[in-house]
């Protein structure tokens, strides 16, 4: 989630103004591409799933970016400086059933759980509000 910081009008508070949520991909813990992995066939022998170069102990990291014209143009619309600070916050979900699913349907990627369906999914955790250095 991007955030603008500013001040209240009356200038006695902050405020956090959300500007643009996005869905986080996660970064493969290998160097073979992740698709191959959940290509592979469940009746394949021992050897053949050994073969894969990929830790499935490594913790799961996600990545997300906005583009510096992205960030001006949702600044632009709420008439905010484009020298306004920036903080970022980042929430993890709750898995749901269809995640599970390895070789079945693949999971619906539309659900937005922070927004137009708040209240209807588990927030696993969050991580602090950070504000966003300058130049990142």
């Amino acid at each position: 989630m991007l955030y603008a910081q500013v001040s209240q009008a009356n200038a006695a508070q902050n405020r956090n103004i959300l500007l643009a949520e996005a869905r986080g991909q996660y970064v493969a813990s290998t160097n073979r591409n992740t698709e191959e992995f959940l290509r592979a066939r469940p009746d394949m022998s021992l050897q053949a799933a050994n073969a894969f170069d990929l830790n499935l102990d490594a913790p799961l990291t996600g990545t997300v970016s906005w583009s510096e014209a992205e960030i001006q143009q949702l600044l632009d619309q709420f008439n905010l400086a484009r020298t306004t600070g920036l903080s970022v916050l980042a929430v993890e979900m709750m898995p749901r059933y269809d995640q599970y699913i390895l070789f079945g349907k693949v999971p619906d990627t539309s659900v937005r759980p922070l927004s137009q369906q708040l209240g209807q999914y588990r927030i696993l955790r969050t991580s602090p509000l950070v504000a966003a250095p300058e130049i990142c």
